[in-house]
């Protein structure tokens, strides 16, 4: 497999204008971010995969979406099965175009120390996750393979397969020259073991080895900010995902840089998740949670004046005063 740089691939993308979050959206990025709320069952997203429960994550991996924190497996694994998902809803004949690996996958390979424990984590992953009713589909309608990795528990990066034009791209939103031959090393290792989960799974439609792909390092790709993790593994409606690798995933208009409100908008998408089946449950604390900072009249209407903002304003004084807090946390 060759390795070669490829500098152009996001040369067309136009970037589209992020509109502020609506001043409900704030408070409910502030409900799900609060530290003084109960971690529990008031908070929590329980997601479905095809209908059946899959990942769980509660208030404490959701915070890992404020400014600067590191990006836990659990997010990157949500928005896979969001992505998972809407593949289904558009291919009810599993003819899923794309397939998007949860992080398990290069986990549980990387952890591998021997060929004979290899060969024997390969048919685990097979068993558990290469399979219509998880993360794919028939390979025969399989344009790419999605597969993030961690390298050295401290970066998040992602491989795109590409079947159709037989080339692996190597996403890396903070390349280090220190680590990058390591880097293309664990990248290689990974397409080998997907060879090998494919040859598995799909032995009579597996014919283009994704081992002999050409390997491809961008020159030009979706860049991380200092001090931030982000991971951009989308390619559909929810505009973002977590920690720094996979813009790959867009497919539509997007930003290259992974901001603070990229994050809000990730929270807010998992949040309101149809596939969320604590959604109701979260619903309802979040009634009880906006109810001690809006206006009486404002509960019963909805229709906001200046009047309601000082009252608003007034409560959350009072709350951070009553708390000895040292200032107000704002998301925006």
């Amino acid at each position: 497999m060759f390795v070669g740089v490829k500098d152009d691939l996001f040369n067309n993308i136009r970037y589209a204008e992020q509109q502020p979050l609506s001043d409900l959206d704030q408070v409910l990025v502030k409900f799900c971010f609060d530290a003084d709320e109960p971690i529990g069952y008031c908070f929590s997203c329980f997601f479905d995969l095809h209908g059946n429960p899959s990942e769980h994550a509660n208030r404490d991996d959701i915070c890992c979406l404020k400014p600067q924190e590191w990006i836990k497996d659990t997010i990157i694994n949500l928005v896979v099965i969001q992505l998972t998902n809407q593949q289904r809803a558009d291919h009810a004949d599993q003819c899923h175009t794309a397939w998007y690996l949860p992080t398990y996958v290069a986990r549980k390979r990387l952890a591998c120390t021997s060929e004979k424990q290899s060969k024997a984590e390969i048919k685990n992953i097979a068993d558990k996750w290469f399979r219509p009713d998880r993360y794919t589909g028939k390979l025969l309608s399989c344009k790419e393979i999605y597969m993030p990795f961690n390298d050295n528990e401290s970066h998040w990066l992602c491989l795109k397969v590409d079947m159709v034009h037989n080339v692996v791209y190597l996403y890396d939103p903070k390349p280090d020259p220190y680590r990058a031959e390591e880097r293309i090393t664990v990248a290689q290792l990974l397409v080998k073991a997907l060879h090998e989960l494919l040859q598995r799974k799909h032995a009579i439609d597996y014919q283009a080895s994704v081992e002999e792909f050409e390997l491809m390092e961008l020159k030009v790709a979706p860049r991380q900010k200092d001090h931030d993790t982000y991971f951009p593994l989308h390619r559909s409606r929810y505009c973002c995902l977590s920690c720094g690798a996979c813009t790959s995933m867009m497919g539509s208009s997007y930003d290259m840089q992974f901001g603070d409100i990229d994050r809000q908008r990730l929270v807010l998408n998992l949040v309101r998740d149809l596939h969320n089946s604590a959604y109701s449950s979260v619903q309802n604390a979040f009634a009880e949670y906006t109810a001690r900072y809006v206006a009486p009249e404002y509960a019963k209407s909805h229709l906001l004046n200046e009047k309601s903002d000082v009252y608003s304003f007034g409560v959350s004084v009072f709350l951070n005063y009553w708390k000895g807090s040292s200032g107000l946390w704002s998301p925006g």
